[in-house]
């Protein structure tokens, strides 16, 4: 949707002709509710929920739950019904882990609507009265007063000193003067710059104002960013991506094999019926149950640990995107900066002092001369103009108290700051006499300006003199520093009731001036190094004036010091979408740009390849924060539309947040992925058991019962565990490549491995066991066909234990794929270890409790037969442990090389 420029660039005749309005007696009741039959209501309306029955389906939409059910029907069909009861158990917990979190994410809409200042001063039928802000309608004659909110896009008519705060809106730090006498010069021009216009949900600072209501509900600005909110799609995140690949790959293979599995035994004359229930305990063991609560589970343990870094995660799935991001981008007030003005540089004396130089007397009395010319309050409770707060903070911060310096200089009169002046004079009882004090712009101040003082003398000034100020001047523009001046004038006793303000405000003597910024938060510039040396990019994208951007940018270390590349929202109306991505891979500042301008730059970085990352506390940057990878809000300083609009809220509105949630966002990945390698290698293990098997002719070494076990039990618990594994050095290495999935190269000769380890030792745990029952000679000299029912779940028992305890040890090998066991901080996981132990405790326990070992078709095994079983896992820790010492040889040999 379109800015009103055309309400902007109106005259105020046409406006009012165009509205049927007037600034006399403004609009009847009739004229408003036929106008609200018309326009409707002003907000946002109601974004319809979704059921509960659909975020249900929501929740069971995904390929493993199909697979998931489909085995279940099967386990049921051939008699297995504990097996689908299980599956089903399975289903429902992790449906129900999902709805819970959805329930908790609040409505971003809502939100907004609640932005909409709930009453406004409107004049109608010549008669001022207050009324709801929704009953407001196009043409409506609004009254604006300092402490309220604009209640609509309102085209100001009348202005006195009036300043409204729009840092939610545009991003600008500072209150703007509005001017209702400001002419359109280009149609470029952002928000911030349109001097007539009051737009709803932005606060009143100073002054007061009248103006004729253009733009209601939706058709306002801050409503266009709610419209654009409502339109965008949520987008799915990497981790949720990778899983649903992974989900369809195996539910393929699962098919597969089934289906050749079944056909083979149809070849080698085996019964139809217990083909069907062999090749069901293959898809079973081919998908691991437990993996969609696993990675629930453990991206709630993350949420948690997040919790106390003073982050809240609205999507759980958001912990892990942060980890893969490549690009963060930031707007500048109160995200990068402190959204509060402050003195950091000084000029007195003809002199340049900067936040690090100590005050002294003439520094002092330059702060305090300021805060007397303010109506600003800082302690106990900052009120008033920001600029004016600065001054009275710096004078605090040097012992000097507003309210003292009151009573000991008291305001005897005062000539206000108003447009056409551009500056402020107050009037001092000043030790026996009169002192006027003037505050403003140094090139307001400077013509009428005469002396210098200079220490404890005043001198004229000189030509000299003012190619310094002018130097001084320049350089603080030049650091985008907001520069005030202050002026002082010894008078005789004023007449309270008649003051001339051209004779106060002339011959006056310069103390010195200030510059002023809204400076950088102190701990952003490490955090912003850090992300660099993490190979993550940051750019500032803020409705803030370009020079300002430029040296904040400067400062942080997001560009260098000699870098002034920056895009405003003018320059991007002219771009082309390619033009724009293809200028987004160098540029890192973009300037004076309006909410759908930041929905197109993180876009661009999202077409360049970048995971993006969007933090921002205004209502202008609610799209961008929604369109972004993982959106990040402000929680102290932000607005309930962006907090509604994003994934993550920041409780401290502290950047450095941001770096820790993107340092757990990274080991949340790197403990999912290896807890999915866990799972799936013991899978593969089970698989090539069954496969075998099969192929060999051999009846089966595990029933789907063993398999349903394994998976839900006894990985599970290990793998669940992983999920609070450290990672070592995680931010030394660069983001994980977009397109890059849960299995690298190494990944999957590790799965490839050690599922044959497990798939062999299980295999040859059988044999033995089959030896051991039937009394062959050797395990080449057995005899299926003789075996009776106890002799064959005793080998099976065999296998299965062999299976687990393989399975187990894998745990310890998949925490580092090079490092040796012995350098993976092998008791730092004290969960992990705890679980390793419980598991292997239950197994041993459940050969021996009866009504279990019947559940499970398990029968009692010995001593020789445990000795079996543990000599099986300790080989597989052996050669895990050759293989990496090679490949970590052949590695260096490579890198030395190079």
């Amino acid at each position: 949707m379109e800015k009103n420029l055309y309400e902007y660039a109106l005259s105020k005749e046409q406006v009012l002709s165009r509205f049927a309005a007037n600034t006399e007696d403004g609009l009847t009741d009739t004229d408003a509710a036929e106008r609200t039959a018309i326009y409707g209501p002003n907000d946002f309306g109601t974004e319809k929920k979704d059921s509960l029955l659909k975020m249900i389906w929501t929740q069971v939409n995904n390929t493993l739950n199909y697979i998931l059910m489909a085995a279940g029907v099967v386990s049921f069909i051939v008699g297995e019904p504990s097996d689908a009861l299980i599956i089903l158990f399975v289903i429902i917990v992790n449906t129900f882990i999902g709805v819970i979190q959805e329930k908790k994410a609040e409505g971003a809409l809502e939100e907004l609507k609640r932005l909409a200042s709930p009453k406004a001063l409107v004049r109608r039928s010549g008669h001022v009265k207050e009324v709801d802000a929704a009953q407001l309608v196009p043409g409506d004659l609004v009254l604006l007063e300092a402490g309220r909110t604009v209640p609509a896009d309102i085209r100001i008519f009348q202005s006195h000193s009036l300043e409204i705060e729009e840092s939610a809106l545009t991003g600008e730090s500072l209150p703007v003067l509005k001017d209702e006498k400001w002419k359109m010069d280009s149609p470029d021009l952002a928000l911030g710059d349109y001097q007539n216009m009051a737009f709803m949900s932005t606060q009143i600072t100073n002054g007061r104002g009248v103006g004729i209501v253009v733009a209601t509900g939706l058709q306002t600005e801050v409503g266009k960013i709610a419209a654009m909110l409502h339109e965008e799609d949520t987008n799915k995140t990497p981790l949720q991506i990778n899983m649903d690949k992974l989900g369809k790959k195996l539910s393929l293979y699962a098919i597969l094999l089934c289906l050749g599995l079944f056909v083979i035994g149809l070849f080698q004359g085996r019964d139809p019926g217990e083909m069907f229930l062999i090749a069901t305990s293959l898809a079973v063991s081919a998908m691991p149950e437990s993996m969609p609560t696993m990675v629930i589970i453990v991206l709630a343990l993350g949420v948690r640990r997040l919790i106390k870094q003073k982050a809240i995660v609205r999507k759980m799935p958001a912990v892990e995107t942060l980890g893969s991001v490549s690009m963060i981008c930031s707007d500048k007030t109160g995200t990068l900066t402190m959204n509060k003005m402050q003195v950091v540089e000084r000029f007195v004396n003809l002199q340049a002092r900067t936040v690090e130089d100590p005050y002294e007397e003439d520094d002092k009395e330059l702060v305090r001369m300021l805060a007397l010319c303010s109506d600003a309050t800082f302690y106990p409770e900052e009120t008033g103009d920001p600029t004016e707060i600065a001054f009275v903070k710096a004078a605090h911060e040097n012992g000097e108290e507003k309210q003292e310096l009151e009573e000991q200089y008291p305001r005897v009169a005062e000539i206000p700051f108003d447009s056409d002046r551009k500056r402020m004079t107050t009037i001092h009882h000043y030790e026996g006499g009169y002192l006027a004090i003037t505050k403003g712009a140094v090139d307001v101040l400077l013509p009428r300006v005469t002396k210098i003082q200079l220490g404890n003398y005043v001198k004229e000034l000189t030509k000299e003199d003012l190619a310094i100020i002018d130097q001084a001047v320049l350089d603080m523009s030049q650091k985008a520093l907001r520069v005030m001046a202050v002026t002082i004038k010894p008078i005789s006793e004023p007449d309270i009731h008649n003051i001339n303000d051209d004779e106060i405000e002339n011959e006056m003597i310069l103390l010195g001036f200030v510059g002023l910024m809204d400076p950088p938060r102190p701990e952003v510039k490490e955090q912003i190094a850090r992300a660099h040396r993490s190979g993550i990019e940051v750019t500032m994208i803020t409705g803030d004036h370009p020079q300002t951007a430029v040296a904040i940018a400067r400062m942080l270390g997001i560009v260098a010091p000699d870098n002034d590349q920056v895009i405003t929202g003018a320059q991007l109306n002219r771009m082309s979408s390619e033009e724009l991505k293809e200028a987004a891979k160098e540029t890192r500042v973009f300037a004076r740009v309006s909410p759908e301008h930041k929905v197109q730059i993180v876009r661009a970085f999202k077409e360049n390849g970048h995971i993006v990352s969007m933090t921002g506390d205004g209502v202008n940057d609610a799209p961008s924060l929604r369109e972004a990878d993982i959106g990040v809000a402000m929680g102290d300083g932000g607005t309930d539309v962006a907090k509604g609009a994003s994934d993550m809220v920041l409780m401290d509105d502290n950047f450095t947040t941001i770096i820790k949630a993107v340092e757990e966002g990274r080991n949340i990945f790197a403990n999912i992925r290896k807890s999915i390698l866990f799972l799936v290698t013991s899978n593969f293990g089970e698989v090539l058991v069954l496969l075998f098997a099969i192929l060999l002719g051999w009846p089966t070494p595990l029933l789907t019962i063993h398999i349903l076990w394994l998976n839900l039990v006894g990985d599970s618990i290990p793998s669940f565990a992983l999920g609070v594994d450290t990672n070592r050095h995680v931010m030394d290495e660069k983001p994980r490549p977009k397109k890059e999935g849960i299995f690298t190269r190494n990944a999957v000769y590790f799965m490839i491995m050690n599922g044959l380890l497990i798939g062999f030792s299980a295999l040859l745990a059988f044999l033995v066991g089959v030896q051991w029952a039937g009394g062959f000679d050797s395990i080449f000299d057995v005899h299926f066909k003789e075996l009776t029912d106890y002799q064959l779940r005793y080998a099976q028992t065999i296998a299965f234990m062999a299976l687990t305890f393989i399975s187990y040890i894998q745990v310890f090998n998949v925490r580092h794929l090079r490092d040796p066991i012995w350098k993976t901080e092998l008791f730092h996981n004290r969960y992990l270890n705890a679980s390793v132990i419980g598991v292997v405790i239950l197994q041993i326990a459940i050969v021996y409790i009866e009504p279990v070992a019947n559940l499970l078709k398990l029968e009692t095994i010995g001593f020789k037969e445990w000795l079996l079983v543990f000599g099986c896992a300790l080989v597989t820790i052996l050669i895990n442990e050759i293989v990496k010492a090679i490949l970590r040889h052949v590695e260096k040999d490579k890198t030395q090389a190079r």
